[in-house]
């Protein structure tokens, strides 16, 4: 039988999760977005004595992702505090795990077919050489997010969220998570496991053609172009999944910026997803009153 028992093994199912997160179906969306073109945000006003920043980002290793504007970079370095979804504080990976697992009472014979467990076998070995007796006691919903973001490549050593937390951490620069890692974990688990293994089994027959849609995604972002990447996102909806892992995360996450907006310069890093609409950060800021404005 195959276990977890490595640290090398749990950290990468761990960053696979974390590489992942920004590419689950969202229906952002029920119209179409005219956001500019800009992953960079200033946001200013309100009674605030200094100047932040929005940045947009995608939860990838792929190199193609570094290319920083060098208003970005100027706009990073001046800012004294660093904010992201959740603080990759030294034992997150060891937590992560523990959340991962399902009940003990969970079996996953008793969701699928014989002929869907070897369906998910099978292409688990040919794709990423696991047999599906490794993620038996995972949650599905771990599984399927392991089985996304393929269409990536893998060629940096840190993804871009960890990239710039670090570089935070080196320059002493005051670290503020946005999220708990608990509040995430409980988002995914507002799912079922019949809907969990649902997206497991979709994932597998969509696989050639999920990554020629991160590649289109990947394009877009290089060019900035937060309009087409919510278009691209919303033609893999799922309601359910876009209110719990999009929507309530939105709201939550505007109301925590506002708290600590006005205290100190801080540069914000968050899935590029996040930032439009009319229930994106962006808006959800404005109608707190600040001002966000893109900087190109």
């Amino acid at each position: 039988m195959y276990k977890v028992t490595t640290k090398k093994q749990l950290k990468h199912i761990v960053l696979l999760w974390l590489v992942a997160a920004s590419l689950l179906p969202f229906n952002v969306f029920g119209q179409k977005n005219t956001t500019p073109n800009s992953l960079l945000w200033q946001i200013s006003g309100n009674g605030m004595k200094h100047n932040a920043y929005l940045f947009g980002t995608m939860h990838v290793k792929d190199k193609k992702v570094f290319d920083f504007s060098k208003n970005m970079s100027t706009a990073f370095d001046t800012c004294k505090a660093f904010a992201m979804e959740i603080a990759l504080e030294p034992d997150i990976y060891k937590d992560i795990f523990q959340m991962m697992v399902a009940d003990k009472d969970y079996r996953i014979e008793d969701y699928l077919t014989p002929e869907e467990l070897q369906k998910v076998d099978n292409f688990l070995k040919k794709e990423f050489g696991f047999k599906l007796e490794l993620f038996k006691q995972i949650k599905p919903v771990f599984l399927y997010i392991i089985m996304s973001g393929t269409g990536m490549s893998v060629d940096n050593e840190h993804f871009l969220d960890e990239h710039l937390f670090l570089i935070a951490k080196q320059n002493e620069k005051t670290i503020i998570g946005i999220e708990s890692l608990e509040e995430q974990i409980n988002a995914l688990n507002g799912l079922s496991i019949r809907e969990q293994l649902d997206l497991v089994l979709d994932a597998v027959d969509g696989f050639g053609e999920n990554k020629k849609l991160e590649q289109k995604l990947l394009n877009y972002y290089q060019k900035q172009q937060l309009s087409e990447i919510a278009q691209l996102i919303e033609e893999s909806s799922n309601e359910k999944v876009t209110e719990l892992l999009l929507t309530r995360r939105n709201y939550v996450m505007a109301d925590r910026i506002a708290v600590f907006l006005p205290k100190e310069s801080v540069f914000i890093a968050i899935g590029a997803g996040h930032l439009p609409g009319k229930e994106g950060v962006i808006e959800l800021l404005r109608k707190k009153g600040f001002t966000v404005e893109p900087v190109f």
